[in-house]
């Protein structure tokens, strides 16, 4: 579906002559992940309302999608897939958060996932996919990249425990865990 509705939008952008038939791999695939984007923030905000944690969805989106871009990992084979399994790591990441918030092993468990998350960043990051390859200046400016939006989330990790917003630390926190996890799943 997300396919056939780009397809629509190029033929008016080539239609309307806005774009060159030479240009139109370039803008399908400008819309294609525009309009996934659009669609994961969707299923995002839906989660986080089901589930009445619209500001602990949003931290996992920012946290989740920033760290993704750098460190790559794991990719579904059709746009379907994806969006399932975003979904589903969504939906598992804010649960596990609510029962997180109240147990005693949160900061156990946050300082694992840093841990263990800051180790595949050095040893993987950034993880190359066949439609996602890498110079070596790519690779080099990626993974110092990833270092720093890693390091920042892990100080805005630290403030929620500092500031005892447990939730928002429980759902950063899982957050980790599914980057490291799609980091280990990648090919």
């Amino acid at each position: 579906m997300l396919i056939q509705i780009t397809k629509r939008i190029i033929r008016v952008l080539l239609h309307e002559k806005i774009i060159t038939q030479e240009d139109v791999e370039v803008y399908e695939y400008g819309c294609q992940i525009t309009l996934a984007n659009i669609i994961n923030f969707i299923i995002v905000l839906t989660i986080g309302i089901i589930f009445k944690s619209v500001i602990q969805s949003a931290i996992f989106y920012l946290s989740f999608i920033s760290l993704r871009i750098f460190c790559g990992g794991y990719h579904a084979n059709s746009y379907h897939k994806c969006f399932f399994i975003f979904g589903c790591t969504c939906s598992i990441c804010i649960l596990l958060g609510h029962f997180l918030e109240k147990v005693s092993i949160l900061t156990f468990l946050s300082v694992g996932s840093i841990f263990l998350l800051g180790m595949a960043i050095y040893k993987k990051a950034p993880i190359e996919h066949e439609n996602r390859p890498f110079m070596e200046e790519e690779r080099k400016k990626f993974r110092k990249k990833s270092f720093e939006v890693y390091v920042g989330w892990v100080i805005i990790c630290s403030i929620f425990r500092i500031f005892g917003q447990f939730s928002y630390q429980a759902v950063l926190t899982m957050s980790f865990l599914a980057v490291l996890v799609l980091m280990m799943e990648s090919k």
